[in-house]
C-alpha cells in the first residue's frame, strides 16, 4: 500500500486495485462505468473472493459522505443492485438523475446479412458530400476494419477516413484522449476498441453495427453504440450474424 494514498486529496483507482486503498473518511466517492463495476462483483469465482470484494467495496462507501454512481447503460436491474449495496453501506437516500434520456428515443434496426449491411453502409458512404456528418461503422475484425477503410480511401479520396483497431490505438492515443475529435472525420470504421470509457458529445450522422454473436456480446454491441451521444439518424443498423466470416 502506498502511503501517499493516505493523504493525496484525489485518487483515481480501478476497482480491482480498491484493496490497495486504505479506508479513511472522504467527501465523495464517484464510481464510473457502474454497470461494469457491479457485473465484476459476479465474476469473482473463487472461494469467498466476491464477499471480500463487497466488503471492501462496502467499507468504502461507508466512510463516503456522498456516493455518484454514473453509467451510460443503467438498467433497472443494476439501479437496483446499487441502491441496495449503498443502502448497507449507508447510503438509503437514492436520487436518480437522468441527463442522458436523449438516447433514449434510437431505433435498432436489425437484420440483413454481413454482406447486405456492407452493401448499405458503402452506398451511404458514397453519397457522401465531405464534411456532412460522421458515418461510424462497428466489426468485430480488425482484417475487415482495414480491408474496407483501404478500399473506401480508394474509392473516395476526398472523404476523411479513420480506422481503429487493436493494433493502431497507439498511434492515434492523442486523437482517442478527445473522443470528440472522432466527429471530425467523415467515415470512421472500428473494432469494439471504442467501448467503456469513451464519450464522443458532438453529433455523426450514424451508426452501423455488424458484429458476430460468438466473438461479440450483445452487451459490448449496445456499449459501441452507446460511445456517441448524439446522431443525427436515430435508426441504428444492426447485423448480428451468427459465426466469424458467416452472415
Amino acid at each position: 500500500k502506498d502511503p501517499a494514498f493516505a493523504t493525496a486529496a484525489h485518487v483515481a483507482i480501478t476497482i480491482n486495485s480498491l484493496p490497495k486503498l486504505p479506508v479513511r473518511h472522504v467527501a465523495v466517492i464517484v464510481i464510473d462505468e457502474a454497470t461494469a463495476v457491479a457485473l465484476a462483483h459476479y465474476g469473482k469465482t473463487a472461494k469467498g473472493e466476491a464477499r471480500a470484494w463487497l466488503t471492501t467495496l462496502l467499507d468504502h462507501l461507508a466512510h463516503a459522505d456522498r456516493v455518484i454512481v454514473t453509467c451510460a447503460d443503467l438498467t433497472p436491474e443494476i439501479a437496483a443492485w446499487w441502491a441496495a449495496v449503498l443502502a448497507k453501506a449507508g447510503h438509503d437516500q437514492v436520487q436518480y438523475v437522468d441527463v442522458v434520456g436523449r438516447r433514449h428515443d434510437r431505433e435498432i434496426v436489425l437484420g440483413g446479412t454481413k454482406a447486405t449491411t456492407l452493401v448499405e453502409f458503402k452506398a451511404e458512404v458514397a453519397s457522401m458530400v465531405p464534411g456532412s456528418g460522421t458515418r461510424v461503422l462497428f466489426l468485430d475484425s480488425k482484417k475487415d476494419v482495414r480491408a474496407l477503410a483501404k478500399l473506401l480511401r480508394e474509392a473516395h479520396p476526398e472523404l476523411k477516413i479513420l480506422d481503429l483497431h487493436a493494433d493502431n490505438t497507439k498511434q492515434h492515443r492523442a486523437l482517442l484522449a478527445q473522443p470528440n475529435l472522432l466527429a471530425g472525420y467523415d467515415v470512421v470504421i472500428s473494432t469494439g476498441v471504442l467501448k467503456h470509457g469513451f464519450s464522443v458529445e458532438k453529433m455523426v450522422a450514424r451508426i452501423y453495427v455488424i458484429a458476430c454473436l460468438t466473438e461479440v456480446t450483445v452487451s459490448d454491441t449496445a456499449q459501441a453504440i452507446a460511445r456517441f451521444r448524439s446522431v443525427q439518424n436515430p435508426n441504428v443498423r444492426v447485423c448480428m450474424t451468427g459465426g466469424r466470416g458467416s452472415d
